[in-house]
């Protein structure tokens, strides 16, 4: 992210987060029956949501009104998440467009020291006036049965 204005390096915004990945998660019984894997795409939405929380930081100046997820490239699976693995998310923030309302981040899982999933996640920085107006929903209340 460059220099700051006295000269010393800036931070680069970043969060880490683990996930301890168990045999009674709702995903392993079906992937696979007899060999039970973390589905890579719930890896990847997990560093997604990690993500997420780097475009909070005030460096990047995101609230949770006007941010989305805006894609994944180059992303590779290098070991299998298996039930009793923690996985350890680091995700970082590699470029921020505030211009065009783009950020980019890399991010890595690992289990113990070996990575096992690496993705470019981006997302996309609205701008106030371009946010669609807040959804209302309108309850009703049903009459209630007799007796």
């Amino acid at each position: 992210m460059g220099a700051s204005k006295g000269g010393s390096p800036a931070l680069t915004p970043c969060a880490l987060l683990c996930f301890a990945a168990q045999i009674n998660d709702n995903f392993f019984p079906g992937h696979f029956p007899t060999r039970p894997l973390m589905p890579g795409v719930l890896q990847v939405e997990a560093m997604a949501q990690v993500g997420g929380l780097v475009m909070l930081t005030p460096e990047v100046g995101g609230s949770k009104e006007n941010f989305f997820f805006g894609g994944v490239d180059a992303c590779r699976f290098r070991k299998p998440v298996l039930p009793g693995d923690t996985l350890v998310m680091k995700v970082e923030l590699v470029k921020l467009n505030k211009r065009f309302g783009v950020a980019k981040m890399k991010a890595q899982a690992f289990v113990g020291d070996k990575l096992a999933c690496e993705v470019c996640v981006s997302f996309s920085l609205l701008r106030q006036a371009e946010l669609p107006p807040p959804l209302t929903i309108q309850t009703t209340r049903l009459p209630s049965a007799p007796g």
